[in-house]
């Protein structure tokens, strides 16, 4: 299942942009893939990725690639939605791989209270920091392949998912209000926004 949603999602990013958006998922996908490589004996064994996990980081991108060819009217903010959700999804994992291996005790984003490696909604120095240069690799690739003309606004996407995803983390999820999935989505839905606001303004 998971296979065939990651299939799906990369037929319509193909279709929606072409083949300079394909890359961009495909380079998402090898730097999570990385990532999620980093220190993985100290870690426990990931699963197989179930369409929940896919759908999550590749509806918003998807639906995003797919609108910008529709509509082409508003074809530049619809692009830099698409580049800034997967930048997003790009900052989530490797502030929360790579922190989690090397961050040390991390701190609840709300109150900044220490708790253990793992915690919903926990941050670290390190961790952060990988997310703001997994940003910025994305935003670089983002004006390569012109699907958008600021390097910026693809890193402010970034980071503004990356702490959507801590925020609720740290309140919803860690009350079963909502699932880990949910928090992924909220995460791309917030670097979108913030990517298609930026080059609007």
């Amino acid at each position: 299942g998971g296979f065939a949603a990651g299939v799906g999602v990369g037929t319509a990013v193909y279709v929606g942009l072409g083949w300079r958006g394909f890359v961009y998922l495909a380079t998402f996908f090898v730097l999570g893939t990385v990532a999620t490589r980093v220190g993985k004996a100290s870690k426990q064994a990931h699963g197989a990725r179930t369409v929940r996990h896919v759908l999550a980081n590749g509806l918003v991108p998807a639906s995003a690639a797919l609108a910008a060819a529709a509509v082409p009217t508003y074809g530049a903010e619809l692009t830099a939605a698409f580049a800034g959700s997967l930048a997003a999804a790009t900052a989530d994992t490797l502030s929360s791989e790579i922190g989690r291996v090397y961050g040390g005790t991390p701190y609840l984003l709300t109150t900044l209270r220490r708790v253990p490696a793992g915690e919903n909604g926990g941050v670290t120095v390190v961790g952060s920091l990988a997310g703001l240069a997994g940003a910025a690799v994305l935003a670089t690739a983002a004006v390569l392949l012109t699907l958008c003309g600021s390097l910026p606004a693809i890193v402010v996407a970034g980071v503004a998912g990356n702490l959507t995803d801590s925020a609720f983390g740290a309140t919803l999820e860690r009350r079963g209000l909502m699932s880990n999935a949910g928090v992924n989505l909220a995460c791309g839905i917030a670097g979108a926004l913030a990517a298609a606001w930026w080059v609007r303004a």
